[in-house]
Parts: structure tokens; sequence; C-alpha cells
């Protein structure tokens, strides 16, 4: 009997029969004859999405995760071998590198004059990480003949010399990962791969199971939360959290599902007349201060952390209230709050000197303007936000995501549904967001990697996680403290469960 070598493709698409892992049984068989070798294919259903540089060659791979957060079964069989990318030269500088779906390029990508589908299929290219060359789909034949496999802690010279050592120590088999830039298919151009591209993050790559969506989009935030709370519009709704926390108080039959869509640090919001004197947070005792409206969340947040993170009480203070609220409440009989008429804006009453400082959610016209009536009470804010974060771990959440009680009551599938493909469009908005070519910024990527360094690698992480946990308890407390609240609500009682018991397993059964 011949050596025995095996193929299995597809492997991330093999039924389940009962017997076992599939792969496992086909290694067994292989260990009947001599020499035998076993080879996988398969396109990963499931895969890490971040790719970093080798400190030590520049080129960039796939990061390697957790076996058991990893479902792809070639994907974890990737990891767990010599981890080889196939890379190709350049056709203009001659630089290799590895292609990968982020290095595409078409007219306007990623920004306002974003083309067509169909006119990235007719411009798309393919872009050179080392020197901005743009690769057009004809040298993709050129560059296959002359690619080689390269494995982390290698690098390769421009003749095609694997240089440096591979990072391959304790792998148990050879391992390359393909991209399908370098498809042999001619079907397959970089024309055709950025239309899929392209249309996918137009028309929605994510649809909840079971669910059909009719989506409005042309409201402002605050229009949208008012219709929501106040006369439950919509079945859902991204809301304000702090006039949701208050609606709950108040018995209106809405829940909310775990899903953070707007989180913001609001230092950078308190901005003062430069004429008052107003120095540090505690100058703020006994002033005037503008705020949209009382329950609006940015105002609410910074209620709470000039009381408890600078000694400034929020009853110390006389507001100024420019909208009508999300939902009525009665103040407490201690909360100085004044509603003004429809004709009266916060942003020139500051500027004016009427007010002494105001709260906002938005940059107001004056600091647009650059008026020097105007300021911001901590005026390198970005640096006390992050000390803010570093103290406290909170990154503030602004707005939750609102569903009727009725929906929740009638279909309780629905919630789960929603909340997981919640999850996987912020994945596939991750994956973009991390490609620096995306926003028409000069040093994007440099901030992108500061977020990461400050605030962790998922600061937008939905689910009642322990940060998330800490953040909701803290926001609720100071609902409470503030008097619009007749207790402090947990966030077990404000967001819908969306627990399935223990981890599911990935593959099918039969």
């Amino acid at each position: 009997m011949p050596d025995a070598a095996p193929g299995t493709d597809e492997v991330d698409r093999i039924v389940n029969t009962g017997e076992g892992d599939t792969t496992e049984i086909i290694e067994a068989r292989g260990d009947a004859y001599a020499d035998s070798k076993i080879g996988y294919t398969a396109t990963p259903t499931h895969g890490k999405i971040e790719r970093r540089p080798d400190e030590r060659t520049g080129l960039w791979h796939w990061v390697v995760a957790e076996a058991k957060k990893v479902g792809s079964k070639v994907w974890q069989l990737w990891q767990s071998g010599t981890r080889h990318e196939w890379a190709v030269p350049c056709p203009e500088c001659g630089e290799y590198f590895v292609p990968w779906s982020g290095l595409l390029w078409w007219p306007g990508k990623g920004s306002a004059e974003e083309c067509t589908p169909d006119e990235a299929f007719k411009h798309a290219r393919l872009t050179c990480p080392c020197n901005g060359c743009m690769i057009e789909d004809k040298w993709r034949p050129w560059m296959n003949a002359r690619g080689v496999p390269v494995a982390p802690g290698e690098s390769i010279s421009k003749k095609g010399q694997i240089l440096g050592t591979a990072d391959t120590a304790g792998f148990t088999h050879y391992s390359i990962w393909v991209s399908g830039l370098c498809s042999f298919a001619v079907k397959k151009s970089y024309g055709f791969l950025a239309k899929k591209l392209l249309a996918a993050l137009i028309d929605g790559d994510i649809q909840p199971d079971g669910i059909e969506l009719t989506i409005l989009t042309d409201m402002d935030s605050t229009t949208r939360h008012w219709r929501f709370i106040r006369n439950r519009d919509f079945d859902m709704a991204e809301t304000s959290g702090s006039s949701y926390i208050v609606a709950r108080d108040k018995g209106v039959p809405v829940t909310a599902l775990p899903v953070f869509l707007h989180r913001r640090f609001r230092h950078g919001f308190v901005f003062i007349n430069t004429t008052k004197g107003i120095k540090e947070p505690k100058d703020l005792i006994g002033k005037k201060i503008g705020i949209k409206s009382f329950l609006v969340s940015a105002g609410h947040w910074m209620r709470g952390i000039l009381e408890h993170e600078y000694g400034v009480p929020h009853k110390s203070i006389q507001w100024f209230a420019e909208l009508d609220e999300d939902i009525e409440f009665t103040p407490h009989k201690d909360l100085n709050i004044t509603r003004l008429p429809h004709n009266r804006s916060v942003e020139t009453m500051l500027a004016e000197g009427e007010l002494d400082a105001v709260i906002h959610s938005s940059i107001i016209k004056p600091i647009l303007n650059k008026d020097p009536r105007v300021g911001r009470l901590w005026p390198d804010y970005k640096a006390e936000e992050a000390r803010f974060f570093a103290k406290t771990g909170i990154f503030p959440i602004m707005h939750v995501m609102g569903i009727k009680q009725e929906i929740v009551d009638k279909h309780p599938w629905v919630p789960i549904n929603m909340f997981q493909a919640f999850q996987k469009a912020k994945a596939i908005a991750m994956k973009r967001m991390n490609n620096p070519r995306i926003v028409p910024l000069a040093w994007y990527r440099e901030a992108w990697e500061e977020q990461e360094r400050l605030l962790g690698p998922d600061p937008w992480e939905y689910g009642l996680t322990d940060r998330n946990r800490h953040t909701l308890e803290t926001v609720a407390g100071y609902s409470y403290e503030q008097g619009l609240t007749q207790r402090k609500w947990t966030p077990d009682e404000l967001f819908v469960s969306v627990f399935q018991g223990r981890k599911r397993g990935d593959e099918f059964r039969i």
C-alpha cells in the first residue's frame, strides 16, 4: 500500500455525524499508513479580524486568538500550525507584503463622496502598504508567480529570499493562509471583490434572524427620543439613557437591550464665560448653568461627575433648561430649575454673560466661531477625561437601545436575535474602522492605537459585562441622587436578558 495523502476540502462545513470530531477521525485513519499526510482547506467561517505588524519585520500578520474563542475549525488548525501567509511583491516598488481586504481601494472610500459598487468594480486597486503604490488587477498573475509563504518573524528581500528566523516553535503542522485577493480565479478580480465588499457595507451585511426591519432615519436624536419615550411610536429605538431610566421609574412600558450605540466623555462639553473668573470646577458653586434639558444624558453624567469627582453639589447650581423633557418629572424641592422660553438659547445667553456656564451635548456655536467670551472649563479636556477613565474605568454610556415591553412579552426571542445582530454588525464596523485608509485624517491610525492603549481593545462592548455594569450602576445612582427616580435601579432590572446559558457550540449536529 503506498503512502496516503488524503485531502479534505471545506473542513469548516463538514457536518458532524455524531462519531466525534471529524478531523480527529480523519487523522486516526491516516495513522494506519506509514508517512501519511493529510491536507485541510476551507474558507474560514469565522476568524480573528485583527491584524498587527511584526515589530521585527514590519510585515502585517493575523493576531492569534485563544483557541476556545475561535469557532472556525480551519482557523484553529491554521493557528496551531506554522501560521504562514502568502506574500507577494509590489510590481512598482518591489517590496513584499501580505494582501488582505483592508488594502483594497476604490474612489472616495470611507468618505461622503464614496463611489457606487459598480464604479468600485471598474476602478478598484490594491494598495501597497509599503509605499502606497496603486496596483491594477492585471499584475495579480505576475505577483503570484513570485509569491512566497512567510511566517511570523521572517522577512523577504526584494529578490524573494526569506530572511530571519520563523516564530514557529511548538507547531504541530504546516499551515498557510492565502488572501482571496491572490485568487487564481479570473472572476475574483480586485474590482469584483471591492464591489462585493462595498455593497455589503452599503446595504447592510447583517440581518437579524427571523425579523424584518423597517428602519426610519430621517429625524434628529432629540425627536427620536421624545417620540419613543413619550409616544412609543417605534417598536425599537436608540434613546437617551438618562431619560430611559426615569421612564422606567415612572412605569412606562418599555425596556432596553444592553446595546450602547453612543458613548462619550463629557468634560470637553462644559463651557464657561471667560469673564466670570471661573478657573476650576469648584468655582461653579452658586453659578447659573445652562443645559439643553435636565434629563439629557450629557448633563446628567456631568452633574454626577462634578459632584462626586470635584465636590460641586448639583443642588448648589441654578439650572436653566432650554428644551422640554423627554418625559415629565417633578424636580426635588431643593433643585433650582428654570425653564427658558422657546426664543432663548443657552449658547447665546452664555456668550452675553447671562449664564456663567453651559453643559451641552454638542460643540456650541461660540466655540466653533472662536468667540473669545466663551471657553472650556478644562482647556486640556482630553487629558482630564483620560485621568477620569484611569481612575474610574467609566466610558460614559449616553444612549441605550429601547424596545417596547409588549414586543418582549409577545416575542421573547426577539431581543436575543437583535442582540446577536448588533454584535455581528459591531464586529464589521470595528474591522472597517481598524483600517487607517477609511478616515481622511493624517494621524487617524495613531488616534486608533491611542484609544486602544487608554481604553482597551473594545471600549464599545455590548452586554452586561463587569465594566458595563459598573458604568450603569453609576449612572443609575446619579439618577437617584438627583431626585429623578424613587429608588436606585439595577442593570438587571433595566435591561432585558439576552443570556442563553453556557456557551453553545458552533457545530451543526444531526
